[in-house]
Order: C-alpha cells, then sequence, then structure tokens
C-alpha cells in the first residue's frame, strides 16, 4: 500500500520508503534522497535479493546494468542518477522514479487492444530510446553493438504525461560485455524473442526490431503472434511457423507488421529509426499530449496513489530533519 508511507531503513545516503516490486534477481524500492536545504527527492532504488548477492555471476551482470545504465541517456531511456555499495558489499542502483503504467495494462485495459495510432504513439517513442542504446559508442568511438534481448509490453512504461520509458536492459548483450551467455543458454522472455534468439545465435539490433514487432501486433490485435501455450512451442511458433494475418488489420498497419516480424532479419528494418519513421508515415501517431491524456483517462486511481504518495512524501519531509 502506497499510502503507508515510512522509512524503513537506509542504504548509504538514501533512506528506503517502501517496496515497489522485486523480480528474479533484484527487488526495487522506493527511496528519498535529501540535499541541501532538506530538498529532497524520490528515486527507484534496486539492490540485488540478498540471497543472490555473492553469487559472482549475478553481481556481475547487476554491475554491467549499472555501468550501462550510467551510459544511456535519452529521453526515452529510464534516467540512471547513482550506483554504489553498502557496507555489507551489496551493490544498488538508483534512477528515476517513473509515474505511469506499463504497456500491457494499456493494451488490455478495456476494450483490450489499441487503435493503431494509440499503439503507434508508444512505440515511436521506444523506438527512439532503442535507437540511441542501439548507436551508443565504447571511449574510443567504436559501436558497443548493444542489443536489449528482453523487450516486452513490461518493459515499456508509459507515463502520465504520455514520455514512454524502455526499461531493464539488464540482460542486454554488448559488444565486449564480461557477462557472455554460454552457447545454448536463451536469455529473455520466450513469448517476444526474435528467430535468432530463440535459436540461441548471434543477435543484433534487428532482433530488436522484431520484438517491438511483435508488440505492435499484440497492441492492434489484443492477442500475441506466436503464443503457444508454453515456452517451447513459442519458441517453435516463432522460428518456424507463418505469420497469419487477422481479421480487421489495416494494410497500412499489417505491411509494417509483417516486414517487422520477417523471419530473416536482412528482410527486416536495418534500425530503430528506420521502423520509427515508417510508423509515423503510414499511422499517424498519437503525439504524447494525447497518450497522456489517455492514461490519466484509463487509469485515475494509479493517478490518485501517485499523487498521494508526492504529498505523504512533501510532509514526510517537513517533519525530518535533513
Amino acid at each position: 500500500e502506497r499510502s503507508a508511507f515510512r522509512p524503513r531503513g537506509r542504504i548509504g545516503k538514501y533512506e528506503l520508503v517502501t517496496p515497489l516490486g522485486s523480480g528474479g534477481m533484484a527487488q526495487v524500492m522506493v527511496a528519498r534522497t535529501v540535499g541541501p536545504a532538506g530538498v529532497s527527492r524520490l528515486v527507484a532504488l534496486k539492490r540485488i535479493l540478498p540471497h543472490l548477492a555473492r553469487e559472482e555471476v549475478m553481481v556481475e551482470q547487476f554491475l554491467d546494468e549499472a555501468k550501462l545504465g550510467l551510459k544511456l541517456t535519452h529521453p526515452n531511456l529510464v534516467t540512471f542518477f547513482d550506483f554504489g555499495q553498502v557496507a555489507g558489499g551489496n551493490y544498488f542502483i538508483t534512477m528515476e522514479l517513473l509515474r505511469g503504467v506499463d504497456f500491457d495494462h494499456l493494451i488490455y485495459a478495456p476494450p483490450g487492444k489499441l487503435e493503431p495510432s494509440v499503439a503507434a504513439g508508444v512505440l515511436v517513442q521506444a523506438l527512439e530510446g532503442l535507437h540511441a542504446a542501439h548507436e551508443l559508442k565504447a571511449e574510443d568511438g567504436h559501436p558497443l553493438g548493444l542489443v536489449h534481448r528482453d523487450l516486452s509490453p513490461h518493459n515499456l512504461m508509459v507515463g502520465f504525461d504520455g514520455q514512454v520509458k524502455v526499461l531493464d536492459f539488464g540482460v542486454a548483450k554488448m559488444r565486449n560485455a564480461r557477462t557472455v551467455t554460454l552457447p545454448g543458454i536463451v536469455k529473455g522472455k520466450p513469448l517476444y524473442m526474435s528467430p535468432e534468439q530463440a535459436t540461441a545465435e548471434r543477435v543484433d539490433r534487428r532482433s530488436d526490431l522484431f520484438s517491438v514487432g511483435l508488440l505492435l501486433y499484440e497492441a492492434v490485435v489484443g492477442a500475441r503472434a506466436f503464443d503457444r501455450g508454453n515456452d517451447t512451442l513459442t519458441m517453435m511458433g516463432i522460428v518456424n511457423d507463418p505469420l497469419i494475418r487477422p481479421p480487421g488489420v489495416p494494410n497500412p498497419v499489417w505491411e509494417i507488421i509483417a516486414r517487422a516480424l520477417s523471419k530473416r532479419p536482412e528482410d527486416r528494418y536495418r534500425t530503430a529509426a528506420e521502423f520509427a519513421a515508417d510508423l509515423r508515415e503510414k499511422l499517424s501517431p498519437e503525439s504524447p499530449t494525447e497518450l497522456g491524456r489517455l492514461v490519466v483517462q484509463r487509469f485515475p486511481r494509479q493517478l490518485d496513489e501517485y499523487a498521494r504518495w508526492d504529498k505523504l512524501a512533501e510532509e514526510w519531509s517537513k517533519n525530518t530533519p535533513a
């Protein structure tokens, strides 16, 4: 319950406020930092789950995510603020605290699918963020060759201000990444993999574009393109099954989906920027202002919770010594 707003200990200079979520590897908390003159800011603080904090592979992956996150600067990528280590040895990352809903919530809010212009409005922004990540260079000027590898509706956040953020580069792959995936080990969510990812072959940025094609299909159809009920059959479907056009999908939308979901990478869009340009040209994407209005309209309860959260944090700040 977000209204139960009270300190739950500290990590470094951050006061832990309330849990935000937990995954298989890490826990995310709302935290508060106090600056000069008592000015405070709420952030999202991510730390490795305690029972994994001494597992070297997990720590290396977390460190890679932190180093990468601090390099990624774009309005459509989540902003990383800080990275550190506490006395017990565990690492943490702090990043901006996002206010909105994930793309999955937006897709499946009644009536259960989106108008193409709304889906395009979300995905154009996501593609802009991805393009920045794909183009990222190392200090020596060489491309990092970054691939997200884990895109899903849960990893896109649509803000109440209409701003879209791509989240969770936790299993992203860099050209010279320290944590190397062993042959035959597949990382990512099977429902949103590319054929080359599902067969554990080499992936590049076009793998992410296939995943975005799956997101576009799901958003406008209200169902997943290759969902076969279990991971193995789904991955087999992605690799082998032809793409079936559902009734009622307009021609311009289908042309974009079909190109993005080509089995062969060379038949897809070459870059995220090219994919975004096609969405703009053919689908008249909703503007961030229009998207924000839609999210506010469809999710009033969540908006009220965030407003109450901010108010409680402000009151708490007044009563807490800096």
